[in-house]
């Protein structure tokens, strides 16, 4: 028997049968959407819901491994995240004092 730990994702597909999120969620009583945020590691469950996962899984609450959420990235407004400004999406060959073609939005809208 193995006392490696591992994610939420990693118990749910190692689980026999496979569990899915939707699965998951219904016998934790949460929302899929909760269990999706905790595999992607964007919330950490309380402790009375480690457990229900555990017991869900079939495994010792120790065992499950959690992703610390992650600040979100800001976005500068001279630029994105990655440090571009507005000149450096400009497609190739066009000059950044040229006029903005106006753009039909009426031709965006969804056909019914």
């Amino acid at each position: 028997m193995t006392h490696d730990t591992v994610t939420v994702r990693e118990a749910r597909k190692e689980h026999e049968p496979p569990l899915t999120q939707v699965d998951l969620a219904a016998l934790v009583n949460v929302d899929q959407t909760y269990i999706s945020m905790i595999e992607r590691g964007e919330r950490v469950p309380s402790d009375d819901v480690k457990q229900r996962l555990a017991d869900a899984l079939g495994i010792a609450p120790s065992r499950l491994r959690f992703l610390e959420p992650q600040p979100e990235a800001t976005v500068d407004p001279s630029g994105d995240s990655a440090g571009h400004t507005p000149s450096d999406h400009s497609p190739a060959g066009s000059s950044s004092d040229a006029p903005d073609e106006a753009i039909d939005r009426r031709s965006l809208a969804p056909t019914r």
